[in-house]
C-alpha cells in the first residue's frame, strides 16, 4: 500500500481515537508512569487516559528493554536501578489500513 492510501485511510480511523462528536483540535491523549517517583524495587506501570489497545515500548537510558500491546505496559523492576533514565513510548497498533502512528511519550528516573 502507498503512503498515501495509508494517511488517507487513517483519516476514516480518526473516530477511534477519541475524536467521533467532539472537535479533534489539539486532542492529544496523555501518558501516565506510576508510580510518580519509582524506587529500584518499583515496577513502572504506564498507561493512556483513553481505552484503548496500545504499543508500549520501554527504554531504559535509552535502551529498548520490554514491548507490549494492551491497554497499559508493566516494566519489572528486575529492568532498573536506582538513577536510571525510563522511557515509556507509546503508538497505536499497526493495523490493515495503516502502519503504527505516534502517540506520545513520558519519563522518569529511578529513585
Amino acid at each position: 500500500m502507498k503512503k498515501l492510501e495509508k494517511m488517507v485511510m487513517l483519516g476514516a480511523f480518526i473516530p477511534l481515537l477519541g475524536c467521533g462528536n467532539q472537535s479533534c483540535t489539539g486532542y492529544s491523549p496523555e501518558i501516565w508512569i506510576s508510580p510518580e517517583t519509582p524506587s529500584s524495587s518499583d515496577n513502572v506501570t504506564c498507561s493512556v487516559d483513553y481505552d484503548g489497545i496500545f504499543d508500549f515500548y520501554w527504554q531504559v537510558n535509552h535502551e529498548e528493554v520490554h514491548n507490549s500491546t494492551g491497554e497499559e505496559s508493566i516494566l519489572n523492576s528486575n529492568y532498573t536501578k536506582q538513577g536510571d533514565l525510563v522511557d515509556c513510548i507509546v503508538y497505536t497498533p499497526e493495523g490493515a489500513w495503516s502502519d503504527e502512528f505516534w502517540i506520545g511519550q513520558m519519563s522518569v528516573y529511578i529513585e
